[in-house]
């Protein structure tokens, strides 16, 4: 959860010094507050790394926008209300210098640039159209702060207005703590909390309504976990995790033996899941235990909602999982690899490191480290674009083979 700092303002030279950024214009200006890209408007930050916003930083109304430091743009200097100041050097008397050599420079040199701006479409997003910007000092562009990796930088500056809410340690009135309990310091437990036998909580663990603690469960330092999740019995988990509404980790996986007089046998599960450290879970996922041994969840995964991992299903460090993505039980994802939204991964395969799985597809082979894949059954993904632009011809395709089909046997005749 996170806090609203209504009213907070903080000037842009601070944003700047904090996210170690190079302004180019107002470093005075007072921000209150920060906006998506189409919503930022005059006193809020934003940010843009891509061309589809790069080329439309002169339409954006917000007063400052974070973009990558290697981007050179026509209207830098041009516009005389903004003042250049660059704080990687953070020497007031060298930015003066610096001012007094370029402004003759900048100033012959912004006619030419607005113009270059507004009739090149294709490169900066303008109409070609300038006859409605022949004057400057009608133009207000919003304040530029370069920095590296715009988008790890503007949520840094959302985390300063907005920055996460600290619990006060409680243990609220109808919690149930069973026996051989162990908890360190900064504890808080919220309303209707089920803590069973033998679990251990590190420092500064967070525990919100609703939630169930089996038997035996080990968290590290500074866990949060949120409202009505489920964490069966023998589970361990790192410090540093999140684990989003509605999740159960630790269910039996889905194991029965088929008998002809008894219909489907069930297999017991005895294992535990492991989670390691500087996870986040999603909403609503389900995360079996291993039938023996650990269904294990990496250091640094992050899985979307809706998510199924199976039993002794392995998910190596730092790998990614998006909404609604299937993974059968034995399988074992590689380090770093990116499963996309819906697709399903069959049992008992390796993903390697560094592959990426393309959205709706069906693994039914190993998949190589670094190959990305897409499509049912999964294929090198640009013989799979090939394949996606043929499916939606087939029809019209059949009726051609078949016509052709019909000729020769004329001909064969």
């Amino acid at each position: 959860m996170f806090g609203d700092n209504t009213g907070m303002k903080l000037s842009l030279k601070d944003i700047a010094l904090a996210i170690d950024g190079e302004i180019i214009g107002d470093s005075s200006l007072e921000i209150h507050g920060v906006a998506s890209f189409e919503d930022a408007g005059p006193g809020e930050i934003t940010f843009a790394s891509d061309s589809k916003f790069l080329k439309r930083l002169h339409s954006s109304r917000a007063g400052a926008v974070v973009v990558p430091p290697d981007l050179d743009f026509p209207y830098i200097g041009a516009n005389t209300k903004r003042e250049e100041c660059n704080l990687s050097s953070h020497n007031d008397q060298q930015h003066e210098n610096y001012q007094q050599k370029n402004h003759q420079q900048e100033s012959s040199q912004h006619k030419k640039n607005q113009q270059e701006y507004y009739q090149n479409e294709d490169t900066y997003g303008g109409n070609g159209e300038s006859e409605n910007h022949n004057d400057s000092a009608s133009i207000v562009y919003p304040a530029i702060v370069k920095a590296e990796n715009p988008k790890r930088q503007f949520f840094r500056i959302v985390a300063m207005f907005h920055p996460p809410l600290k619990p006060s340690e409680s243990i609220a009135s109808g919690v149930v703590i069973g026996k051989d309990f162990v908890a360190g310091k900064q504890l808080t437990l919220e309303s209707r909390v089920t803590v069973c036998d033998g679990v251990t909580l590190g420092h500064r663990v967070h525990i919100m309504s609703g939630a169930y603690i089996g038997d035996n469960v080990v968290m590290g330092d500074d866990v949060v976990i949120k409202p009505n999740v489920t964490i069966m019995g023998n589970t361990k988990i790192g410090s540093r995790v999140v684990i989003h509404p509605g999740t159960v980790i630790g269910s039996d996986g889905f194991g029965f033996t088929p008998d002809l007089e008894r219909g489907h046998e069930k297999i017991p599960h005895a294992g535990y899941v492991e989670i390691g450290d500087d996870v986040e879970i999603g909403a609503c996922n389900t995360i079996d235990r291993g039938t023996f041994g650990k269904t294990l969840i990496s250091k640094g995964v992050k899985t979307d909602n809706l998510v199924h991992i199976a039993h002794n299903v392995t998910i190596g460090e730092n790998s990614l999982i998006v909404a609604q993505v299937g993974i059968a039980g034995s399988t074992t994802i590689g380090n770093r690899v990116i499963i996309a939204g819906k697709a399903g991964i069959s049992g008992h395969l390796k993903i390697g490191d560094g592959a990426i799985v393309g959205p709706g597809a069906g693994v039914l082979g190993d998949v190589k480290p670094g190959e990305i894949v897409s499509g049912i059954p999964e294929m090198p993904h640009k013989i799979w674009l090939k394949v996606a632009k043929i499916l939606p011809r087939l029809p019209e395709l059949r009726k051609k083979i078949l016509a052709i089909e019909k000729k020769l046997s004329i001909l064969e005749r």
